[in-house]
């Protein structure tokens, strides 16, 4: 036996002659096609010890078999996104699952394959030395994950402004140096203007708002550009899926509204948020059309998190995805 192998034999040993909190439990170690299971100790000390496929009929064959064991809660690392379907389906059925943050696990020693892991996880679990990650209701986690799915159209939405821009830098036309903001008023009017045919830079210029800081004549001269066909034909397909990527934006949009309003207690269903304090805030959340969404989010949570110098409408969002709207279960910044 190699000497790692001896050194990890002597801490299993040790790990059992401590006390067992809870006898009634397993371990699982979770990968992409197959799952190991450990399953409870039987007084001579033997643990029995399955592999399972992760397809779902195998899964249920293993909540089945778990069952037999008189498992009662079972311990398994949230591996990549593979603990997902197999959390979801033992939860449905009725068992209790730890699921365990994998970073402080991988620092304990001897875990060498997949069968040693589950082995470690029944073992550590049946001491009640594991700590299960924070999940919150599954309404919730359902809102999370599509407030998630709708984070990540926001960011493809800004690659397409971004290839934009390279298309403007291209032709020379400075868009986004005539505007601060090319997804602002008058930059997404200058945009579809060229996308419609607009090549004049005076009739460019004169779309912009009245609160620009830069006059009309900078701007002529930093929409002045040459306006080559294939720049322009890529510019074109681009703000085609800038729009496509917005539609499903808005389609989530509604999804999660409609969600938040299934969470908002009866209670709070038509209060109304007090105004903020801060003026420069307040009209930032109107100019970006969520106030809606700040007064949907204080009905769901009872809080105007808002108020908080940095957090935005958008932060509150993800925040009440992720932890849930009742925020008294963090009594301090520490728990959060």
């Amino acid at each position: 036996m190699k000497k790692q192998q001896r050194r990890a034999a002597a801490k299993m040993d040790q790990g059992s002659k401590l006390s067992v909190i809870q006898a009634d439990v397993a371990g699982i170690d979770i990968g992409s096609r197959e799952m190991f299971v450990c399953g409870l100790a039987h007084l001579q000390g033997h643990r029995e010890m399955r592999v399972f496929a992760t397809t779902t009929q195998q899964i249920e064959e293993c909540v089945r078999w778990l069952k037999q064991q008189k498992v009662r809660s079972v311990a398994m690392e949230s591996t990549g996104v593979y603990w997902i379907p197999v959390l979801e389906v033992m939860e449905s059925s009725g068992l209790e699952v730890l699921l365990v943050d994998t970073r402080p696990l991988s620092r304990v020693p001897g875990r060498k394959t997949d069968a040693e892991d589950c082995q470690w996880l029944q073992t550590l679990h049946s001491h009640g030395l594991l700590r299960g990650a924070y999940r919150p209701s599954e309404q919730v986690s359902e809102l999370r994950t599509i407030v998630r799915q709708k984070t990540m159209l926001v960011r493809e939405q800004a690659d397409w402004v971004r290839r934009m821009h390279k298309c403007l830098d291209q032709m020379n036309v400075r868009v986004h140096h005539a505007v601060k903001d090319t997804q602002g008023v008058t930059g997404m009017a200058m945009l579809r203007a060229i996308v419609a045919g607009e090549r004049d830079p005076r009739n460019l210029a004169k779309l912009r708002d009245a609160g620009c800081h830069k006059s009309e004549a900078e701007m002529v001269e930093l929409l002045t550009g040459h306006w080559r066909p294939d720049h322009l034909f890529n510019l074109i397909q681009h703000m085609t899926m800038y729009d496509t990527v917005a539609t499903q934006i808005t389609v989530y949009e509604e999804e999660i509204q409609r969600r938040m309003q299934e969470i908002t207690p009866a209670g709070r269903k038509d209060v109304e948020v007090p105004p903020l304090a801060n003026n420069e805030k307040r009209r930032m959340i109107k100019k970006r059309n969520q106030e809606g969404k700040r007064q949907a989010l204080y009905r769901a949570m009872g809080v105007d998190l808002t108020t908080i110098d940095g957090i935005g409408v958008e932060t509150v969002e993800v925040m009440m995805s992720e932890y849930g709207p009742e925020m008294s279960k963090f009594p301090a910044e520490g728990e959060l």
